[in-house]
């Protein structure tokens, strides 16, 4: 009986000690799991790969030699899951950036630093040594307008810009140079699109205006924008630009076929190319205008900078685009970008003139002077229409990294947040409905009446 008792005496021992090493192996096993980096511990199973990082943006987080600091605004109960979530794949992908939580009621005094005014919680300020950018919520979370063929209407809704403008950020804040744009005004110019200033903002440019009437052009432009004035220059406005252009500057203009800027034209004809009047409309060669509408050309796009950057498959669109051609000024190279085909004309009052003409081109001169010249001005604005814009935006950036010397802008998809609804066809929903209505009831009945019928005659 003593000996029993013994024995279950170590049995006890031997089952406490056990269930204490199982409990230290299990918290010792949890506290790993969770001093692992997110991206080791969560799978990202959303279907647009919301928390996933590109293998762009993993390259260029590769290149990071400096610390960088990415601040995210907002209360600790009021953070964007999925913000969150791809932060922490950023904190795990580069040792020398770091996320770090500004929470207002907290730190109420944060935002001081960064700027005067306010800024939408879960907005990011992504901070090196050399600078800062604000990146704010409405630039993460992007609201597109698209036609809707089928209803004749527009459709808004949301995609998840994240990594395209935490990359684009971290790029800035570590970049040697930052290349000043200074587009004109005073013109009744365009102004960008939301969609075009988030491709220069987070292609790593400043974007300011300049009223060339009052002001000199600063030493720090990288290049100037002239984008589809409405009125002409004044001589004093144009000699500037000629002069800025012959000691070696870079200007980027849009115009178009249905605004006369005689002015500005001359400017361009004595550096190099002629730009005349009339919009050209392409009337046969299907694949290069838009079904129904033959002015809204998809031209032959020449071996250049755009192809070389781009790819030899770039396809612009380009609405009531006039005929651009060399005008043979003293000392400058003129060369093609895009032409329409032998199958377009140009009207010009009663006159009509046989194709192909050019429709974008580049002049440079001696000293470096360069302008890129594309005779559409709706070119950068056919999103708000909702008509497929093709390369038009890639071939602008393009154009402006090339005259400024940087390596192709990076471009990242934003990702829908649409959740699309399951459609089954009707032949689908005709087979799915007999089977569930008719034919597995009938098996069930029919499989019911042979187990009875078997136990009746084992009875």
């Amino acid at each position: 009986m003593q000996k029993q008792q013994v024995v279950r005496s170590r049995m006890g021992v031997y089952y406490a000690v056990a269930a204490l090493l199982t409990a230290a192996v299990l918290i010792a096993v949890n506290v790993l799991v969770r001093s692992l980096p997110s991206n080791v511990t969560e799978f990202d199973t959303s279907r647009e790969r919301y928390y996933e990082l590109s293998d762009t943006t993993r390259d260029i987080l590769s290149g990071v030699r400096e610390k960088v600091t990415v601040y995210l605004y907002a209360e600790q109960d009021g953070r964007d899951s999925v913000l969150d979530h791809l932060l922490a794949r950023y904190d795990a992908a580069c040792p020398m950036l770091e996320v770090e939580y500004a929470d207002p009621a907290y730190r109420p005094d944060f935002l001081r630093k960064y700027t005067e005014g306010t800024i939408k919680k879960n907005s990011l300020i992504v901070e090196s040594a050399r600078r800062f950018q604000i990146v704010g919520y409405d630039d993460i979370y992007l609201t597109e307008t698209v036609a809707n063929a089928s209803t004749s209407s527009y459709e808004s809704y949301t995609t998840f810009n994240g990594e395209a403008a935490v990359t684009g950020a971290v790029q800035y804040v570590t970049a040697d140079r930052v290349p000043v744009l200074y587009c004109t005004a005073n013109h009744n110019e365009a102004t960008f699109t939301d969609s075009v200033s988030a491709e220069l903002k987070y292609g790593g440019y400043t974007v300011a205006d300049i009223n060339l009437s009052k002001e000199s052009i600063p030493s720090d432009a990288s290049a100037i924008l002239i984008i589809a004035p409405e009125d002409d220059f004044s001589a004093a406005e144009t000699d500037t630009l000629r002069t800025y252009l012959n000691g070696g500057g870079r200007v980027v203009l849009y115009t178009d076929a249905s605004v006369s800027t005689p002015r500005l034209f001359s400017l361009m004809q004595s550096c190099g190319a002629l730009g005349t009047s009339g919009a050209v409309i392409q009337e046969g060669d299907a694949g290069h205008f838009i079904s129904g509408y033959p002015a809204f050309l998809s031209p032959v796009c020449d071996d250049s900078f755009l192809t070389q950057r781009l790819g030899s498959g770039l396809s612009l669109l380009m609405p009531n685009a006039h005929p651009i051609v060399a005008s043979g000024a003293e000392g400058w190279q003129y060369t093609p970008l895009a032409s329409s085909t032998s199958m377009s004309v140009c009207k010009v009052g009663e006159n009509t003139v046989a194709g192909p003409f050019q429709s974008a081109a580049m002049v440079q001169n001696g000293a470096g002077g360069t302008a890129v010249w594309f005779s559409s001005a709706n070119m950068l604005y056919l999103d708000v229409s909702g008509i497929d814009s093709a390369d038009n935006v890639p071939a602008f950036t393009a154009t402006l990294d090339q005259l400024c010397g940087k390596p192709q802008t990076v471009r990242l998809s934003a990702k829908s947040t649409r959740v699309k609804p399951l459609s089954i066809p009707d032949g689908a929903v005709t087979v799915w409905s007999v089977m569930l209505v008719g034919v597995v009831p009938a098996m069930i009945a029919v499989s019911g009446l042979l187990v009875w019928r078997k136990r009746r005659n084992r009875a």
